[in-house]
């Protein structure tokens, strides 16, 4: 998949109700690194591929290796503004193609949220930002 690829390009895709225009591949090895994976979302708008978000599965050692694999893949998250979220980090600069944030999920069971998100793609900024914020707390 690439950005901007239609919901037809995902094999064996399986529509979740939350967040909306989000779909699963069942099919999918989850592991980051080390790290297991509890899935992987891929959401579009007006039918193109806009964001791509990973979810770690719970367990302190699991967030450890979860957590070292984003740092691999993506190197050391940018220092952070200082009015910003201790539980967000950001990989990548505001005007890059491509958001990279690491948020870590305050309310109910702990875990990560990777969010991947094309900045250049229509409406991909701004509203799928808010939506990983309300589903993680904060």
């Amino acid at each position: 998949m690439k950005w901007g690829d239609p919901v037809a390009r995902l094999p064996n895709a399986i529509a979740v109700s939350n967040p909306p225009g989000c779909y699963g591949n069942r099919r999918e090895e989850l592991r980051l690194g080390n790290a297991q994976l509890f899935g992987v979302l891929y959401c579009f708008e007006n039918d193109r591929l806009v964001r791509v978000e990973l979810r770690s599965a719970t367990g302190e050692d699991n967030l450890k290796a979860f957590e070292e694999a984003v740092i691999t893949v993506f190197g050391q998250p940018l220092p952070p503004a200082p009015d910003a979220s201790r539980h967000v980090r950001h990989f990548t600069p505001p005007d890059a193609p491509v958001g990279v944030s690491l948020i870590r999920e305050v309310l109910g069971v702990h875990k990560y949220l990777l969010v991947l998100e094309s900045r250049r793609a229509p409406g991909g900024a701004g509203g799928e930002k808010d939506e990983a914020k309300k589903a993680f707390g904060f």
